[in-house]
């Protein structure tokens, strides 16, 4: 599951460190640029309504019941991926992100290797 993070825990973690040690050094404007992908996560439907659906970097991929429970998978996309989550291949899961990311304006751009 996710943690929600404040900007001053950010600051801290040591990827934001490392990361802004690169940028500092200027690794990161190198031709092979940031490596990132998409991942996907399991959250609470609860969880998703109340933060993941308000911002519109989270894509709702599917909800679904367990038993009682309700969860939704949601994608995203990151440098450095938490821990419990999956790298997106499925090419219906990116096209969905890609839409969802179009609509809301959110720098357009293919994400489905072709």
């Amino acid at each position: 599951m996710l943690e929600k993070l404040t900007w001053e825990q950010t600051k801290q973690s040591p990827e934001f460190q490392r990361g802004l040690k690169e940028f500092r050094e200027g690794k990161v404007n190198k031709p092979k640029g940031v490596n990132y992908s998409w991942y996907k996560t399991k959250v609470s439907a609860k969880k998703y309504n109340d933060y993941y659906s308000k911002i519109g970097s989270y894509t709702l991929l599917a909800k679904y019941k367990e038993g009682k429970n309700e969860f939704a998978d949601i994608g995203f996309l990151a440098v450095i991926p938490p821990k419990d989550c999956l790298e997106i291949t499925n090419p219906e899961e990116l096209r969905q992100i890609q839409l969802h990311r179009e609509a809301t304006n959110q720098m357009p751009q293919s994400m489905i290797k072709q």
